[in-house]
C-alpha cells in the first residue's frame, strides 16, 4: 500500500495541583495475520487480498487526585477503516464458512471512569486493614455496516458495558488479600454469549521482602459462561504459586 504515516499527539493541562485535563489523537495500523490471509480449513475461508486496517482515535478527559482519592473520567471516539474481521452468512445454514474480510468503516464512541480510595491515607491510619477500594466502568456503542443475516466473529462483538470493583486488604502476619467483581455485557448476535458476573479473590503470604506465596481463585461462584468466539470459559479455577521479586 505504499508508504504510510501514522502520527499522534497528546496534551495535558494542569489546572490546579489536584486537577488535570488531558486529550490525545492517535492513529494506528495493523497488518492482516497469516491466519487472516491463508487459513482456509476447518470451516474457514481466508482472503489473501485483505488490506491492512487503520484506526483514528480521539480521547479527552479529566483526572482529579487529593488525599487518597483519585477520580478519572474520559470520553473517546474511534473510527476504523478496512477493519479485519471474520464474517458468517447465517442464511447459508449452520455450516456456512467464516470468511475473512475488511469492513469499510466502523465507528465507536464510549465513556469510561474510575474511582480509587486509599483508605490508610484518607483516614490517616497507615495500618488500616482495608488498603484500597476501586471502581471502574466502561460503556461503548458501535456503528454497524452488516446486513441482518451476517454475523461478525470479533470486530463487532465488542464489550458494550463493563464494571469492575476491587477491595485490597492488609492482614496480620504478612498476609494480603483482594476480592474483585466483574460484570461484562458484550454486544453480539451469539445465542451463547450472555451478560455475566464474576467474583475472584487472591490471598498472599509475604515470606520475606521479595518472596511471597499466593493462592488465586477465579470464578468463585462457578458460573458457566461463554465469551468472545462462543468459547466456553472455565468454572471455578484455583491457582497457587510463589513469586520472586528481582530488583
Amino acid at each position: 500500500e505504499g508508504i504510510k504515516l501514522f502520527p499522534g499527539a497528546d496534551i495535558g493541562i494542569r489546572l490546579t495541583d489536584n486537577l488535570r485535563l488531558f486529550g490525545s489523537w492517535n492513529t494506528s495500523y495493523r497488518m492482516p495475520t497469516f491466519t487472516d490471509l491463508y487459513y482456509s480449513v476447518g470451516g474457514h475461508l481466508a482472503d489473501p487480498n485483505l488490506k491492512a486496517e487503520k484506526l483514528n482515535a480521539l480521547e479527552t478527559g479529566i483526572k482529579y487526585s487529593v488525599g487518597g482519592l483519585k477520580l478519572n473520567a474520559a470520553v473517546f471516539a474511534h473510527r476504523g477503516y478496512d477493519m479485519i474481521d471474520w464474517i458468517m452468512d447465517t442464511s447459508a445454514g449452520e455450516y456456512a464458512p467464516w470468511t475473512s474480510m475488511n469492513h469499510t468503516m466502523i465507528g465507536t464512541i464510549g465513556q469510561e471512569g474510575s474511582v480509587q480510595l486509599n483508605l490508610p491515607e484518607m483516614l490517616h491510619r497507615p495500618d488500616f486493614f482495608v488498603q484500597n477500594i476501586s471502581f471502574a466502568a466502561l460503556h461503548m456503542e458501535q456503528s454497524k455496516d452488516l446486513e441482518e443475516h451476517l454475523r461478525s466473529l470479533y470486530s463487532m462483538e465488542y464489550i458494550r458495558y463493563k464494571l469492575n470493583s476491587q477491595v485490597d486488604f492488609a492482614l496480620p502476619l504478612g498476609i494480603t488479600a483482594n476480592v474483585a467483581y466483574t460484570y461484562v455485557d458484550r454486544a453480539t448476535e451469539s445465542e451463547l454469549i450472555k451478560p455475566y458476573h464474576l467474583l475472584d479473590a487472591k490471598i498472599s503470604y509475604i515470606l520475606r521482602e521479595r518472596v511471597a506465596f499466593y493462592i488465586r481463585a477465579n470464578n468463585i461462584l462457578n458460573r458457566p459462561y461463554y465469551d468472545f468466539g462462543d468459547i466456553p470459559q472455565p468454572g471455578l479455577w484455583i491457582i497457587g504459586g510463589i513469586s520472586f521479586g528481582i530488583y
